[in-house]
């Protein structure tokens, strides 16, 4: 009956745990949309998206950690892989809010060749 009662528990959590991740990144993307929209600057979107999408965060968090300690991993270290797993969504939804707005046609910027220098000639290919 105990072995029955876990066995269940573990098929419980995965769902539970799922459904909360992807409420948690549908979270970061409709932030980063409305942070898009909002003209949020780029050095405070992670602040943005910490406070529209922390508690999202902090549910999975809590969850993930719970399944570990379930399965055997210590409490040090299922929170601290579990935080660094909260922490690379941040960062991954910083990552696209940034390239959302980078212009695409923005040209890469070149560095300007010391005074004095010649202007590079291409190479002669012999006949």
């Amino acid at each position: 009956m105990v072995t029955l009662s876990i066995a269940l528990t573990m098929m419980l959590q995965g769902p539970v745990i799922d459904a909360q991740r992807q409420s948690f990144m549908k979270c970061l993307a409709a932030a980063t949309t409305r942070g898009s929209e909002q003209k949020v600057a780029a050095e405070d979107v992670d602040a943005f998206l910490r406070q529209a999408c922390g508690a999202d965060g902090e549910r999975l968090k809590a969850s993930l950690i719970k399944f570990d300690t379930t399965h055997g991993v210590g409490r040090k270290q299922a929170e601290a892989d579990d935080q660094q797993m909260i922490e690379d969504f941040y960062k991954d939804a910083v990552g696209h809010f940034r390239a959302r707005a980078t212009p695409l046609d923005a040209k890469p910027v070149t560095a300007a060749a010391p005074p004095g220098t010649p202007p590079a000639q291409p190479a002669v290919v012999p006949k």
